[in-house]
């Protein structure tokens, strides 16, 4: 008996994340050469779809339906455990102390990291641009939910086949590397003010992690990164409405404008551009 081959369930749980990374992949692409299409249609009827206000609502739905319908699609279905997803009851007077202490020393590091990135770029305007995205508090909870339903795909794919630790951080690190063949996360990572937005979901999976560790609760992971990511915006909020703000928008909004005359492609429409 060859010991070292993983077990017929380890692998059709890997083969399922597979399937889900695939989809995924598939849905941006998709809707990136739609988009790219339609921009080279001079029609009238062309541009008025391609502007259409709905398409990141619906490109973000569709993501959001399908990072959080799998995992519990595939549970049901016996290909993942629910353990591994991160959905068994959990105890949470025990590790609710640690829960909270682990997300507000995180929500904190990752504010100071925030405040002082913007701090020394001295560019105000960049950081209006990020929070114009995430302008509501809805937002934040949107994007934690999309992240975190993803990341419990990749953990409940991967430590069947390499256990629960070393599972966990493999996770972040197939989810990091399947962003690398997105289209609409390499055009943000090339644009100033968008490529913060990449980072920071990154870091926040890295704290989800972490969270999950110690709780094995998704909804502990998804508690710390709506902490994160709650403290990043409402910093930015805060800088935005000092007098600083309006000094350094006023010296850099012909530059600012020029930037975003070059970035008309692909604003918003990607299925997974949470």
């Amino acid at each position: 008996m060859v010991t070292w081959l993983p077990k017929d369930d380890a692998l059709r749980s890997l083969l399922a994340g597979t399937a889900y990374t695939l989809l995924q992949l598939a849905g941006s692409w998709i809707a990136w050469g739609l988009a790219h299409g339609l921009d080279r249609l001079p029609s009238p009827a062309a541009i008025r779809l391609r502007r259409w206000h709905a398409w990141p609502l619906i490109g973000q739905g569709l993501g959001l339906a399908l990072a959080l319908a799998f995992p519990f699609a595939l549970v049901l279905a016996g290909l993942f455990s629910a353990d591994d997803v991160g959905i068994r009851p959990v105890d949470w007077p025990l590790i609710l102390p640690w829960v909270l202490s682990v997300s507000a020393v995180s929500a904190l590091w990752l504010a100071l990291l925030w405040g002082s990135y913007w701090w020394r770029r001295r560019n105000l305007a960049q950081a209006a641009a990020w929070h114009q995205v995430h302008r509501r508090w809805s937002e934040v909870l949107f994007c934690a939910l999309y992240h975190e339903g993803s990341s419990a795909t990749f953990r409940a794919a991967l430590i069947p086949l390499i256990g629960p630790y070393w599972g966990i951080w493999a996770a972040v690190l197939g989810k990091t590397l399947a962003a690398q063949a997105n289209p609409w996360t390499q055009a943000k990572l090339r644009r100033p003010g968008q490529s913060e937005d990449v980072y920071l979901a990154w870091a926040l999976d890295w704290i989800g992690a972490v969270l999950y560790l110690l709780s094995k609760s998704a909804w502990a992971a998804l508690l710390g990164r709506v902490l994160g990511q709650a403290s990043v915006w409402a910093l930015t909020h805060f800088i935005l409405r000092g007098p600083s703000y309006r000094s350094s928008l006023a010296t850099s909004t012909n530059d600012q404008g020029q930037d975003d005359q070059g970035h008309e492609h692909g604003r918003g429409e990607d299925p997974q551009a949470l």
